[in-house]
C-alpha cells in the first residue's frame, strides 16, 4: 500500500494490442455517448488509456482505483478501465481496503497474470 498523496514515476507503455471489443454505450444512452465512443476507438486514445491503466495495475499492485486515479486521466476514467480490463480478463479486484485518497473502503486492483 502507498502514502498518497505524491507523485510516482509513471510506468513504461508495453507493445499490447490496442484491445477490441464490443462497445460498452447502450442503447438507451445519448447519440453524443456513442459518438465519443466511436472517436476515441477510432482515434486510438481508448487502447492507449487502457494500456495506461494496465501499466499501472502491474506496476503499483493493490492500489485503490482512486489511488490510481492520481496519474491524471480524465476524472473517472481510471475505474472505467480498471472495470473494462477486468471484464477481458486483465486485471483482478482484490479485497477491500480504506483508499488513502477517499477515505473510505474500496476494492484494490491486481494485474491477472
Amino acid at each position: 500500500m502507498s502514502t498518497y498523496p505524491q507523485k510516482r514515476p509513471k510506468p513504461p507503455l508495453t507493445d499490447l494490442p490496442l484491445f477490441s471489443d464490443k462497445p460498452r454505450s447502450r442503447g438507451s444512452d445519448p447519440e453524443t455517448s456513442r459518438l465519443a465512443e466511436k472517436h476515441m476507438v477510432e482515434s486510438g486514445s481508448l487502447g492507449e488509456q487502457r494500456k495506461r491503466v494496465l501499466a499501472y495495475v502491474r506496476m503499483y499492485p493493490g492500489d485503490t482505483a482512486r489511488e490510481y486515479d492520481l496519474s491524471n486521466l480524465t476524472s473517472g476514467a481510471f475505474h472505467r478501465r480498471l472495470v473494462e480490463l477486468e471484464r477481458m480478463g486483465l486485471v483482478r479486484r482484490g479485497g477491500p481496503r480504506k483508499c488513502s485518497v477517499g477515505g473510505r473502503m474500496a476494492h484494490t486492483w491486481y494485474p491477472k497474470e
